[in-house]
């Protein structure tokens, strides 16, 4: 399932409804497809956004269990961004999710990302930006390849946007 913090997918408010969902959707693959394909083909990947939760709801509040989840994966758009006006969240987001799956022992993967809105050097939130000291590179993907580092991330889905 999508990212359960992503308040467009409805659930974001609501842990219960996204844990008994995700629960629901993974018995029903079981049941439905044959064990070799379930074990051999299949992983269940538990994903963020990346975003800021309502005040006292956990990333465990969302988490559908350890039977059901084979991988733990979190979005990575604009977060990395330090003129990030961005409302999925913070770098501080991205690193509460790859520190939640270290601690449970999970493989991670970066499940969806891309640089949106691009890198725009003309926008006045970029002022900052020296091209003698960073490239472009270093504003986004070299951010990213740091995080796949520091967290040993085992896979990163690119989305190729303009």
């Amino acid at each position: 399932m999508e990212e359960f913090d992503n308040p467009s997918f409805g659930y974001s408010q609501n842990p219960k409804a996204y844990v008994a969902a995700y629960q629901r959707i993974v018995l029903a693959l079981r049941r439905n497809l044959s064990f070799q394909d379930v074990v051999t083909r299949i992983k269940f990947v538990w994903y963020s956004w990346a975003a800021p939760r309502t005040e006292g709801v956990t990333l465990q509040d969302f988490y559908p269990g350890d039977e059901y989840v084979d991988w733990i994966g979190v979005s990575i758009f604009q977060q990395v961004f330090p003129w990030a006006d961005y409302w999925g969240g913070s770098l501080h987001n991205i690193d509460e999710v790859l520190v939640f799956a270290s601690k449970i022992g999970k493989p991670t993967m970066i499940a969806g990302s891309t640089p949106f809105d691009g890198i725009n050097l003309n926008n006045s939130s970029t002022r900052e930006f020296n091209p003698i000291r960073n490239s472009c590179w270093d504003w986004w993907y070299g951010k990213v390849l740091i995080l796949i580092e520091k967290y040993d991330i085992s896979m990163w889905c690119y989305i190729n946007c303009d």
